[in-house]
């Protein structure tokens, strides 16, 4: 009996010796093959295809800095691919970058002669941006890609970023558009620019010459007018207190009189800034307008 446990134990023990490295090496191979597909998949995230739907997320999302960095990493790996070109450069004029976009279409597309009309109008537009009108004007008019309504879209850039109003609403008044699309996109910005109300610096001056703060009220800033002449009306007032009791040994009447001074050659400069502000508050609302536009397709 004693023979015939001792004889099962050691069977149970060989059995157990020989099984167990064939399940710790079935395990290890397992966690092999997990995590070679987990690098695999991890990989991919960077792939071309995910890089460019994750670039245009970012690119409609109005992210345009991080889906620069997508659509530049889809470029890396496939240098031909188009699409990933226009984001890259429509991406590059959303941040401002307009030079660096100019670059990629050279880069990407080549010269302008060889540049398709989306393209094309893109590039005049980036130039319109830069303030480059004579290269703008001379690409619009070398080229025979564009209909009227296209030519009537990019003169009306240039007048718009010209700050030309009074030639975009006479553009728009004889030529108009054929293309209901296009009426639509910029009736908006000639309604701006007949409605623009440009301030006269000079005016706003010589009314707070007159009456302190009411520069300020002509330009539309008119708390900042009620406050002027509070501050100046109030300085002079306390000044003449002190000059009606003492004469003019008054210190209290001299202190009063250079605040008030002060506060009056403030408000002459600042009736002269608001005017200004005033016009480059309308024209930044009509320029920003027109850079939204977008002339490359999806």
């Amino acid at each position: 009996m004693p023979l015939n446990i001792f004889t099962s134990l050691l069977f149970a023990g060989c059995f157990l010796f020989i099984v167990t490295p064939a399940f710790s090496q079935n395990d290890t191979l397992s966690e092999i093959k997990t995590d070679t597909v987990f690098l695999e998949k991890a990989e991919n995230i960077y792939n071309e295809e995910n890089s460019m739907n994750f670039g245009k997320y970012l690119y409609y999302k109005g992210d345009y800095p991080q889906s620069i960095i997508e659509f530049e990493r889809v470029l890396f790996m496939n240098d031909e691919k188009g699409e990933a070109a226009n984001f890259l450069i429509r991406a590059l004029r959303k941040t401002g970058k307009y030079e660096n976009a100019i670059n990629e279409i050279y880069k990407r597309h080549g010269l302008p002669e060889t540049l398709s009309a989306d393209m094309l109008k893109e590039l005049i537009a980036l130039n319109i941006y830069l303030g480059n009108f004579e290269s703008a004007e001379s690409y619009l008019v070398t080229t025979d890609k564009f209909n009227a309504d296209e030519r009537l879209e990019l003169n009306l850039q240039i007048a718009f970023m010209q700050d030309d109003y009074d030639k975009a609403i006479s553009l728009y008044t004889e030529k108009g558009f054929d293309n209901r699309a296009a009426d639509l996109r910029f009736r908006p910005l000639i309604n701006a620019a007949e409605s623009y109300n440009h301030k006269r610096p000079g005016v706003a001056l010589g009314l707070s010459t007159v009456v302190p703060g009411l520069g300020k009220v002509y330009a539309g800033a008119w708390k900042d007018g009620i406050i002027s002449f509070l501050f100046v009306g109030g300085a002079a007032f306390q000044a003449y207190r002190g000059f009606s009791r003492r004469g003019v040994e008054s210190a209290h009447g001299w202190v009063f009189g250079a605040i008030g001074l002060g506060f009056y050659s403030g408000n002459l400069y600042g009736s002269w800034r608001a005017a200004e502000k005033s016009n480059e508050i309308q024209k930044h609302q009509i320029r920003h307008h027109v850079q939204s536009f977008d002339w490359l397709t999806d």
